[in-house]
């Protein structure tokens, strides 16, 4: 089998991230499991359907200054529980994300702090 080419260099860093979908006013924290000058996989609480457009507010660790705001298309969202003895300890859901419509600043900022953990040989 092929192993899957990806696109764009993902860091393995949680940053904590703000997110809405279009029609809300309330926005919500979730953790970034990875991140790439593409999209992230995200942790939330509950499942969205495929297509669904988020808005994100991202503030990167390299530029703690700079926060920017991105819309991102939900690839896929599924559950994923954790269990003992049968009995359900946690439950959260894992959504894949696309962003779309980056500015070029915007895509040097991701870029920049992709980069900085190239360099430092760090965990991606």
């Amino acid at each position: 089998m092929d192993k899957e080419r990806r696109r764009y260099v993902r860091v393995k860093k949680p940053i904590v991230v703000q997110y809405k979908e279009n029609s809300q006013s309330r926005w919500d924290m979730t953790l970034v499991k990875d991140i790439s000058a593409g999209g992230m996989l995200i942790t939330t609480d509950r499942a969205f359907p495929e297509g669904t457009v988020l808005n994100f507010r991202i503030n990167l660790p390299s530029s703690p200054f700079q926060k920017f705001e991105v819309n991102g298309k939900v690839v896929s969202s599924k559950n994923m529980v954790a269990r003992l003895s049968g009995e359900v300890l946690s439950s959260a859901f894992i959504s894949r994300i696309q962003f779309f419509e980056l500015n070029e600043s915007q895509k040097q900022s991701l870029e920049f702090y992709i980069g900085s953990f190239l360099k430092q040989g760090g965990n991606l």
